[in-house]
Order: structure tokens, then C-alpha cells, then sequence
């Protein structure tokens, strides 16, 4: 299995454990918002419930390592999507990054200028905090969209490990402003 399978089938996991109609689910989703913006060591209160399980190949040895933020990100802009809603945000195959602010301009024409904003100051953030202060905006729009922005948030841990990957780092943005691009 590579990477990319190991973080998606990671956050799958995760957000199906996190949509457990439980008031222990409820305390963590409350837990792992507070962690949007930050990195895993600088909430180690949520750690266990972000990264709880995550595959020993991937982790990192003394900090964080590349694939352990992605996935941190996804799940605490997925908890911050999950604010105050039922329906779940997250559908597998669902909306990437690029598509879902795509479809909330659709929604909202009127804010386009401060939406496209938000997108180019999240994907062009020179770290995955800065990306996720700057998505943070954004995933709070999704979920007041009508009808909902489904993101895929497994996918979009992915994305998340390779936009932060020399490597593939193009390839992402690439496929997340053509997605943004798109008309319809």
C-alpha cells in the first residue's frame, strides 16, 4: 500500500468514527477544531483523537512528519465543517478542494472577489498551517452552502500530503484551479 492509500484509508476511518451520534464524538469534533490552524504538537490534548492508529510508516520521529500534518489539517477542517450541522460534509468521491470553492462561488456570487481571495492565499501559504488558517474561511462557507459542499476529505488528505511535496506539488495545484476553473 503507498502513502496516499495509507492517508485515505487513515481519514476514512477517522470520519467514520467521527460521525458516531455519541457525546464522546461530539467532544472530540469540539476538541479538534480548536486545533485548525496548528500543528499536532502544538495541541497535544487532540492528538490521540486526530492521529490515534496512524500508520507507524508514515509518522514521524521527533516532529510531525509531512503525511501526520496533511491528515491533522483534513480532520480539523473536517471537525470545523461538522460545526453545528447534522449532514454529513464529507462524501468519498465527493467535491475536491478546487471544485467545492468552485460550486461556493456558484452559490454566492456576490462574495466571489473575497472567496477567490481566500483560495489563492490558502494554496499559495508557504506551510500546511498557513494553508489551514486561510482554508479555514472557506470549509465555514461550504458548510452554510445551499445545497451543502460535499468535500472529499479523505482525497483531500492526500492532496494536502503532496501539495506540501516538492515532487508533486504542481500536479495538485494544477488539478485543484482547473477544478476551480471549471464552469457548471
Amino acid at each position: 500500500m503507498n502513502d496516499v492509500d495509507m492517508i485515505t484509508g487513515f481519514v476514512t476511518k477517522k470520519i467514520l468514527e467521527l460521525n458516531q451520534d455519541i457525546n464522546w464524538v461530539k467532544n472530540i469534533l469540539t476538541k479538534l477544531r480548536r486545533g485548525v490552524g496548528k500543528t499536532p504538537g502544538e495541541t497535544p490534548e487532540i492528538f490521540e483523537a486526530a492521529l490515534g492508529g496512524f500508520p507507524k510508516a508514515l509518522a514521524g520521529e521527533g516532529e510531525p512528519s509531512q503525511a501526520e500534518n496533511a491528515v491533522y489539517t483534513a480532520l480539523t477542517l473536517y471537525a470545523l465543517s461538522k460545526l453545528g450541522k447534522d449532514d454529513d460534509s464529507h462524501k468519498a468521491g465527493g467535491d475536491s478542494f478546487g471544485r467545492a470553492v468552485h460550486k461556493l462561488v456558484l452559490n454566492d456570487k456576490n462574495r466571489e472577489r473575497t472567496i477567490s481571495t481566500r483560495f489563492n492565499a490558502a494554496i499559495t501559504a508557504s506551510d500546511i498551517a498557513g494553508f489551514a488558517h486561510h482554508a479555514a474561511g472557506l470549509v465555514k462557507m461550504f458548510k452554510s452552502g445551499i445545497p451543502l459542499i460535499k468535500l472529499d476529505y479523505a482525497q483531500f488528505a492526500a492532496d494536502l500530503y503532496r501539495l506540501f511535496s516538492q515532487d508533486t506539488r504542481n500536479e495538485v495545484l494544477y488539478n485543484w484551479m482547473s477544478d476551480f476553473t471549471k464552469a457548471g
